[in-house]
């Protein structure tokens, strides 16, 4: 699979995950109390910066990997804890997490899925990672700095 193959792969991946995601938030809108607002547009921001992210590596324009190493950053870390709680999985997710018993496991996912709970809900601590978005900055680390084909102008 070429650079421009795989850059194309991982905007159609980040394309779905957040508009998975934004969808999934339009449905939840209406159960959204006034406490919940500030969390809502919080993943809000994260969703359709996903989708944006997606957005421009389609396009090839010269700020697509700040953005999607910022779309990816936001969904590596798995924290649940009984005061805070977080996670957030666009498109496909694998965490790797253990608690403070050192029972150890993961959670593989397809679509998109979001966890805040402030005064937590899990009664032991269990830190983790989601190793997809991991694999992703890695990648864009790896690469050379992209420049857009000749033929094709960035961002038309």
């Amino acid at each position: 699979m070429t650079n421009r193959q795989t850059r194309r792969a991982l905007a159609v991946f980040q394309l779905f995950g957040g508009s998975f995601g934004l969808a999934i938030l339009w449905g939840a809108a209406r159960l959204i109390g006034q406490a919940g607002v500030l969390f809502f547009l919080y993943f809000l921001i994260i969703y359709a910066g996903i989708t944006y992210a997606g957005v421009l590596l389609w396009r090839d324009s010269p700020h697509a990997d700040i953005v999607t190493a910022f779309a990816q950053m936001v969904q590596v870390p798995v924290i649940l804890t009984p005061s805070v709680g977080y996670y957030a999985i666009a498109g496909l997710g694998l965490q790797l997490k253990c608690d403070v018993t050192l029972s150890c496991g993961f959670y593989a996912h397809f679509g998109a899925l979001f966890h805040f709970a402030w005064g937590g809900d899990s009664i032991v601590t269990t830190l983790g990672i989601n190793v997809v978005p991991v694999a992703i900055l890695i990648w864009l680390l790896r690469q050379p700095e992209f420049t857009p084909s000749p033929d094709k102008p960035a961002g038309a």
